[in-house]
């Protein structure tokens, strides 16, 4: 089974290729550039860093709560038409309404937020190459995974006894005993 931040940042890639962005159909899910300056606007989706919860400790093995920063970096061109900040501004825009329309991530992650949004103008060499605008949208993903591959073993019993009311003292008590696999 994949692992959990490949399950986030695919379902990142899939809501935004299938949402309504000027970049279309040119959404990645990788840290390295793949687009030429040709075939801009685009985005890159890929994740940075987790952390994981230290109150975790008091649910693990069975558990852990991580917080995963995932980044979503779309590359714009300038023209005379359209300035590069302009651009980057809706190109932002866009992704956080795709973003915001599923919190869940399609069921990957328990909570998402837009944590920061940094700007930055690349050019080249100023004179062939066109100037291109980075917006980099930094989201706190939070999600939970099981510790291990015995996490997945884990149950956790209840044995429930109660003396039933007005019976006589050599009455059996009620018993149920619940057994439930922790995922």
């Amino acid at each position: 089974m994949a692992h959990q931040r490949k399950l986030i940042r695919h379902a990142a890639v899939a809501l935004l290729k299938g949402g309504a962005t000027a970049a279309g159909a040119r959404v990645q899910g990788t840290r390295i550039e793949p687009h030429k300056k040709s075939q801009l606007p685009a985005i890159s989706v890929y994740t940075l860093s987790e952390t994981t919860d230290p109150t975790s400790a008091e649910t693990a093995p069975v558990e852990l709560t991580r917080e995963l920063k995932l980044e979503i970096a779309g590359w714009v061109v300038h023209s005379d038409a359209y300035p590069v900040d302009d651009a980057m501004d809706d190109l932002a825009e866009q992704i956080e309404t795709i973003m915001a329309a599923d919190y869940w991530l399609a069921n990957t992650c328990v909570a998402q937020l837009l944590e920061s949004t940094e700007m930055q103008v690349v050019e080249d060499d100023g004179r062939s190459d066109p100037v291109v605008g980075i917006v980099t949208l930094t989201y706190s993903i939070t999600y939970r995974t099981s510790e291990g591959d015995t996490a997945s073993d884990a149950f956790v019993t209840v044995d429930a006894k109660h003396q039933i009311v007005g019976g006589v003292t050599d009455t059996v008590p009620a018993e149920d005993l619940f057994t439930e696999a922790q995922s």
